[in-house]
């Protein structure tokens, strides 16, 4: 099967045109080289904030316009200091470097609608001294820079208005765990705003006229990039250990959960020996138990207690705030797996059977990738089929199908295990492995305006 070419829209702004947003009326120390996406999705918190702040609860008009620095501006800090989780925090880097700030925005009618102006690696750069003073410096117009991309991209959207919140609508919006600084929100919310632009005040938000603003623009053409798209296998894992037998065969829900942190080392040790990097989807109550085994690899939720309910996804939050993807408990598609929910939480990816979604390929729908799974290793538990010919299934699959998920279970190991070197090697000669959440990404990018 031949995939068509997927590539990626962006605009770039290299140091040379320093002069001619000093001319559009930025100051030169708040200018660095850089390249911006403008991406169909819901930013970090962006559903529920604009049903907060504008009362606007469509996912589908979501987008989120990402930031990224270029040379030279980063040469002189380390590259893995941008893919550092205490620093990035919201994780919005999609696997490229340098990622400085990202905006929320929904488009609505004639109108575009930020809620969330953010950078991490600005805000968050305290953490880490000895960058502190020089990434301050260099980056210090991360503000102003995503507001021109924010004008930019209404101009391209064709709308005639921009509405951002106010420092105090943006402060009322925060999470109250947070420490708020009132001098950061009014620098970002309110100052930038009025320096950079002719707003009115309208209400809470500020109202920014397009027409009468776009001098403010420094235009470039719409550039291309190609998003690598070769045949690709994804290894997934069902972390479960008893969870989901303990009603119906407790003799394996005994030996699942006496053998689970034996096997899930021994799987990882193989994929690490064959330079695989898996997505691992574990239980969530059992997701802290096993997030010091599972290293480098990806990890999402497999439910918060292999219940099928409709108060998982929140559960699962309540563990960790930032994985980015679900799957559902033997692929129940619950009432609770609507795209605005899925948003509302802050899902970027749902994971099931080919025919729970109705999909054999990924598609991006709602601002959340649907991601179906070809074949898991249940066949194999049941006695209906021997690892051979699983094997032979599998690689059938891999033959028919761009992009190949396969799932195993922690709790069939036993059927698999002891062949899993071989099984790996044999079909990294069919394809290149991705992780659920690198899939994500590249739908998402691909959509980019």
């Amino acid at each position: 099967m031949t995939a068509s070419p997927v590539t990626a829209r962006y605009r770039e702004y290299p140091e040379t045109l320093i002069d001619a947003f000093y001319e559009a009326g930025y100051r030169r120390a708040d200018f660095f080289p850089h390249r911006t996406y403008s991406i169909p999705s819901c930013g970090p918190d962006a559903f529920r904030l604009a049903q907060r702040m504008y009362d606007l609860a469509d996912p589908d008009k979501h987008w989120e316009i990402i930031l990224y620095g270029i040379r030279p501006a980063i040469d002189e800090f380390p590259p893995d200091l941008f893919f550092d989780d205490d620093l990035v925090w919201h994780q919005q880097q999609y696997g490229r470097p340098a990622q400085i700030a990202s905006v929320n925005i929904v488009v609505q009618d004639n109108a575009a609608y930020s809620t969330a102006h953010v950078s991490d690696v600005v805000q968050r750069i305290s953490r880490f001294r000895r960058h502190k003073t020089r990434i301050e410096k260099v980056f210090r117009g991360w503000h102003y820079l995503l507001l021109h991309s924010l004008l930019v991209f209404a101009r391209n959207r064709k709308v005639d208005w921009i509405y951002t919140p106010s420092a105090a609508l943006a402060m009322e919006n925060t999470d109250p765990k947070r420490t708020i600084k009132p001098e950061l929100y009014e620098r970002v919310y309110d100052r930038s705003v009025q320096r950079l632009f002719d707003p009115a005040r309208h209400g809470r938000q500020w109202k920014i006229d397009v027409a009468k603003n776009l001098t403010r623009c420094v235009a470039v053409p719409v550039q291309t990039e190609s998003i690598p798209s070769p045949r690709t296998i994804c290894i997934c894992h069902d972390i479960e250990e008893g969870h989901g037998h303990r009603d119906v065969d407790p003799a394996l829900a005994a030996s699942a959960d006496a053998d689970a942190e034996r096997r899930i080392h021994d799987m990882i040790a193989i994929e690490d020996r064959q330079n695989v990097r898996a997505t691992y989807q574990v239980v969530g109550n059992i997701l802290e138990k096993y997030r010091p085994l599972l290293g480098h690899h990806c990890l999402a939720f497999h439910s918060y207690n292999h219940v099928i309910s409709e108060d998982q996804l929140q559960r699962c939050r309540s563990v960790d705030y930032r994985l980015k993807g679900y799957r559902p408990p033997r692929s129940r598609i619950t009432p609770e797996l609507t795209a605005a929910n899925l948003c509302h939480y802050n899902y970027e990816w749902l994971a099931s059977s080919v025919i729970s979604l109705g999909l054999q390929q990924p598609a991006h729908r709602q601002r959340v990738t649907r991601i179906p799974v070809h074949i898991d290793d249940f066949p194999m538990c049941r006695h209906d089929q021997t690892f051979a010919d699983w094997m032979e299934k599998v690689c059938a699959i891999v033959h028919g199908n761009h992009i190949a998920v396969i799932c195993l279970h922690d709790c069939y190991a036993p059927f698999w295990l002891s062949n899993y070197t071989v099984f790996l090697k044999e079909i990294a000669e069919l394809a290149t492995f991705k992780t659920l959440d690198e899939i994500a990404a590249d739908m998402c990018f691909s959509g980019s305006v």
